[in-house]
């Protein structure tokens, strides 16, 4: 799992996505980029902005799905939308916690 820092600091509600260039069948067989279909990125959470400011000049935390499972780095999930960067051939992605469709199960998180 590739989670080094990324040249990029992201602000706001906003994440960093490193995204998986190859996906694997449960098999263990290497699926070709050409071959997988859907083009919903999946990715290792690499950085993660400092929340969404609320009334009280604190940081709410950033969470998907259930209100106890926080995004953290390193977890593998699955984005739609966002913005797609490449910085120094690194493939990343740019997206709000809210763009996260989910975290897939046994990749870290809570």
């Amino acid at each position: 799992m590739d989670i080094r820092k990324p040249k990029l600091q992201p602000t706001g509600d906003q994440i960093v996505v490193r995204v998986i260039k190859k996906h694997m069948s449960p098999g263990g067989v290497v699926i070709p980029e050409n071959a997988q279909g859907d083009d919903t990125p999946i990715g290792i959470v690499v950085a993660l902005g400092p929340g969404i400011m609320i009334k009280d000049g604190s940081f709410a935390p950033m969470v998907v799905g259930e209100a106890d499972q926080r995004i953290q780095i390193g977890d593998r999930v699955l984005i739609k939308g966002g913005h797609r960067l490449v910085i120094d051939g690194d493939e990343l992605h740019v997206a709000t916690y809210l763009e996260v469709l989910g975290v897939l199960s046994g990749t870290g998180g809570n």
